[in-house]
């Protein structure tokens, strides 16, 4: 008869089924609040489109807007200028550990064709982290949107002669 190895023992006790519910628990609850949260991002900017998928081995939800440029452009030239493909985006990876009870997140944005740095957190899902983690959403979607307007708003307004 022969021993399991230390990595089989290690390989079963990582699909615990503790483990794996209480990550199915904080996947489900920060998702419900990312839902909420996007769902009021897409009612106050309805070109946006909620999406969410699993991509690179971390689930993501977000809102996005592909289109032209000159759809915002005012003048011929300017139609000209901006009549390119650009995207708008803003898409928040979550990996949760659910032994330790932790999520990570990272938000990724663009603004009209442009990337900005990702924005990273981590917290512990307690009684502290939950506030937090609902906190940094929020800015993060707030600023989203500050820049998604003020650039769409900057271009639609006329140049002075």
């Amino acid at each position: 008869m022969t021993r399991p190895s230390s990595s089989a023992t290690t390989d079963s006790a990582l699909l615990s089924p503790g483990r794996v519910l209480a990550g199915f628990a904080i996947s489900e609850e920060v998702t419900g609040l990312l839902d909420g949260c996007l769902a009021d991002l897409v009612g106050t900017l309805p070109a946006l489109r909620v999406r969410r998928g699993f991509y690179a081995g971390a689930w993501r939800l977000g809102a996005h807007r592909e289109g032209f440029g000159a759809e915002t452009a005012t003048s011929d030239e300017a139609v000209a200028r901006e009549h390119r493909p650009h995207i708008s985006r803003i898409d928040f990876e979550l990996r949760v550990d659910g032994e330790r009870e932790r999520v990570n997140m990272i938000a990724r944005t663009t603004i009209r064709g442009h990337d900005r740095r990702p924005e990273r957190f981590a917290t512990a899902m307690d009684d502290a982290g939950r506030p937090a983690l609902k906190a940094w959403i929020e800015s993060t979607l707030l600023d989203f949107a500050d820049r998604y307007t003020a650039n769409r708003y900057r271009r639609e307004r006329p140049e002075r002669a």
